[in-house]
């Protein structure tokens, strides 16, 4: 009997390993992978170019400085002087004194001088402005769109009305099969003689001190987040973006779209007035 149980706890076993090294073998399904990453990809190729394209206006800018523009949109960028920071020469904005970086001035001159080269380029970032421009009159306007009326057929129809005549002649059923309510006699109860009692002294405990209420402090409102604003490169849906860590996204060339919600980017969402002071300042 010990020898039969023992082969039993043996097999147990050997299929537990069995399974163990069947699952991790498989591979992820494509559905929890998505679920991981929200729907999100990794940068594409074309997106981490332009990083670096990026990168190398910006070192061009604090090496030789640049002369102000106005970008695709009519945003105005001020020209550059020379500076000293932390003892190494530089290029600065006239207006901020500050040096430009990826965000600030980086992404926005990168795109001007792509868009100079490039017409098509250029009205691509203006028909995106103009996209943007009529999702926020759609949202400012408050028209909704009408959800399609249902249109039913004479089958439906039919079968929907069985279901009621069915249901109504079950409750008509049901009436007339309940058993009728029996008067309920209530007996007289004679008269109770009460004999007469001589009071009785009861002795009285000390009453307790009564307890101090529970002042009930209310509770400290939690402070709000602190968001990393500094944007990294993003894709989804197959296409380039850059991200922060709050979900702003952002155009490779720094047009605001929306902001990601875990599953889709909600372009009705304006774009924050902490955003523009990001990228025009340190």
């Amino acid at each position: 009997m010990n020898a039969e149980i023992s082969n039993k706890i043996a097999e147990l076993e050997a299929r537990i390993v069995q399974l163990e090294t069947q699952a991790a073998l498989r591979p992820a399904s494509k559905k929890r992978a998505s679920k991981a990453t929200g729907g999100a990809k990794a940068p594409s190729e074309g997106n981490l170019n332009w990083v670096a394209t990026v990168k190398e206006t910006v070192a061009d800018m604090c090496a030789n400085g640049w002369e102000g523009w106005t970008d695709a949109s009519g945003n105005v960028f001020a020209g550059s002087k020379p500076a000293v920071i932390d003892g190494r020469s530089t290029h600065v904005f006239i207006d901020t004194g500050k040096e430009a970086n990826y965000s600030k001035g980086g992404l926005a001159r990168a795109s001007y001088l792509k868009a100079k080269d490039s017409p098509e380029h250029q009205e691509k970032v203006r028909a995106r402005a103009t996209k943007r421009a009529e999702v926020v009159a759609k949202k400012a306007s408050g028209v909704v769109a009408e959800k399609p009326k249902r249109v039913m057929t004479d089958e439906q129809k039919a079968k929907m009305k069985a279901g009621r005549e069915a249901a109504k002649a079950g409750r008509e059923a049901a009436k007339a099969g309940a058993a009728p309510v029996s008067p309920v006699v209530t007996p007289v109860a004679a008269p109770v003689v009460v004999p007469v009692v001589a009071p009785v002294v009861v002795p009285v405990a000390p009453v307790a001190a009564a307890k101090p209420k529970r002042v009930r402090i209310a509770a400290k409102a939690p402070e709000p987040k602190v968001y990393d604003l500094s944007f990294n490169p993003w894709a989804h849906d197959g296409e380039d973006y850059i991200t922060n860590e709050r979900g702003d996204v952002l155009t490779m060339e720094g047009d605001w779209v929306g902001r990601f919600n875990g599953k889709t980017i909600d372009e009705s969402v304006e774009r924050p007035a902490d955003i523009e002071a990001f990228l025009s300042s340190e």
